[in-house]
């Protein structure tokens, strides 16, 4: 008698356990998705320093240029607008390295931008200090381009 009283007491423990289960698995799976949640909205909240330009332009009226930095120094994005072109908007981003001094300059900064796009070749600027609101445009060989056309860009204020 006492083993008939004890199987559907057994059953009904496994039942309330499994339940109980369940519910702590879809608690813990919105804690997840709240946390992902709330990591996307903070890179998408990152702050970016702008900078702006018209770059010159082989065959073209200019290159309307963006640059956007993130606060930490470690992303880019890059649009190029070619006036007077069809298709004329190129996007690029990518990963920043930074790297102090040039030439003689302790207080100057080079950005390497390494686009995500394996087709796009490295671009280089050039900021005389970290107070600096302007970038210079550097060549592949990272040096100045001299030139009398303008390879600035202008931070946005």
């Amino acid at each position: 008698m006492k083993v008939t009283y004890f199987i559907p007491f057994l059953v009904s423990f496994y039942i309330i356990l499994l339940f109980s289960c369940n519910n702590e698995d879809s608690t813990n799976e919105q804690q997840t998705e709240d946390i992902t949640q709330d990591s996307e909205t903070r890179v998408q909240e990152k702050t970016w320093e702008e900078f702006f330009g018209t770059l010159p332009c082989a065959d073209c009226s200019g290159i309307e240029t963006t640059l956007r930095l993130s606060s930490d120094g470690s992303r880019f994005q890059l649009q190029s607008i070619y006036l007077g072109q069809k298709d004329n908007e190129y996007i690029q981003s990518g990963n920043v390295i930074s790297q102090t001094g040039y030439n003689n300059n302790e207080d100057a900064i080079i950005y390497t931008l390494m686009s995500e796009n394996e087709r796009d070749d490295s671009k280089y600027f050039l900021r005389k200090s970290v107070t600096s609101d302007t970038l210079h445009m550097l060549d592949q060989d990272m040096k100045l381009i001299e030139s009398e056309l303008n390879y600035t860009l202008v931070k946005d204020q």
